[in-house]
């Protein structure tokens, strides 16, 4: 029979084993998120200087080829304009409003025109005006921005607020598009700072957060050299008072 000491610690070896592994993993995860923040902020850098595409001269735009490119194009918004709701910026909720935009050739793109701060009440939408007339915009092209967690179905349905507004949580390009009637190309373009027609546009720099990684990894890796240092006290101290010979 197993004397009660050594079955105590057996067990609290096991648990701390486990507690140890699930921190060891969760900091080489931090890790691996701040290398890919760090591989996307220099993809970015990079192309952010490569010459400037012209949207309508892409027969069939691969949106991997033209990330974080610098786009322009001509042509017209048209609705329904789309509000990604639940955007934070400098502590205050607000929305990124994001319109289509369809070029002579005919085909379209969802054009990130900026954030702007919500109403007191969630039935109170923000005020803000869509251009009809012929105009220009001018962008980088890039994936549809993350917004939150995906919890269920619910988190895709696209809500609509009136004939030419539609409320989303996330983006989902192939939602969007029966909504809207047409076709959406496979990425967005995000108005530049200096572009008419849109809103705040001081968004962070793509990949921007490896260093906030890197902490929360140094603090899973010395939460697990704690564990090593209490337990292995413990364990000596239980062991002492059982046999101090």
């Amino acid at each position: 029979m197993i004397p009660s000491f050594k079955r105590t610690t057996i067990l609290t070896a096991l648990m701390s084993l486990t507690l140890f592994v699930l921190l060891l993993r969760l900091g080489f995860w931090q890790l691996d998120r701040a290398t890919q923040k760090q591989e996307i902020a220099a993809e970015y850098a990079s192309r952010r200087t490569a010459p400037v595409i012209d949207l309508a001269q892409l027969d069939e735009p691969d949106p991997d080829r033209i990330r974080w490119r610098r786009v322009n194009a001509s042509g017209r918004y048209t609705a329904p304009d789309v509000l990604l709701d639940n955007r934070t910026r400098f502590g205050q909720v607000g929305v990124d409003v994001l319109s289509p935009f369809t070029l002579a050739n005919g085909t379209t793109v969802l054009v990130d025109r900026g954030w702007i701060a919500a109403g007191s009440a969630r039935e109170t939408l923000p005020a803000f005006t869509t251009p009809t007339a012929p105009t220009e915009i001018d962008g980088y092209a890039g994936p549809p921005v993350f917004s939150g967690l995906r919890l269920s179905a619910a988190a895709d349905t696209v809500e609509k607020l009136r004939p030419d507004l539609l409320r989303v949580q996330r983006i989902d390009l192939d939602a969007l598009a029966s909504q809207v009637g047409v076709s959406l190309e496979p990425f967005i373009v995000y108005l530049d700072a200096a572009a008419s027609n849109g809103f705040d546009r001081r968004r962070p720099v793509p990949g921007d957060g490896s260093a906030r990684h890197q902490a929360y990894a140094t603090q899973w890796f010395l939460m697990a050299a704690i564990l090593v240092i209490i337990m292995t006290g413990l364990i000596y101290r239980k062991k002492n008072r059982v046999d101090p010979n």
